[in-house]
């Protein structure tokens, strides 16, 4: 191989190794943003079972209370 072919080769692996970490970087951005909504689901899924068992614990004491 000749200096010349080998400038070219390089030429060639450096532009596929830009276009490779380009897409790498989005699809990396694509699963951050993708665990940031689940994690946010997951925090609203805290609460409704938070909001439920406080109401389940107030109609225990207003039966209670009735009793």
């Amino acid at each position: 191989m000749t200096g010349l072919n080998a400038t070219i080769d390089l030429s060639h692996v450096s532009r596929h190794s830009f276009i490779l970490s380009s897409e790498l970087s989005l699809c990396i951005s694509d699963v951050e943003s993708k665990l940031d909504s689940v994690e946010n689901e997951v925090d609203i899924g805290r609460r409704i079972v938070l909001l439920q068992s406080l109401s389940d614990g107030e109609n225990k004491m207003m039966q209670e209370l009735a009793n």
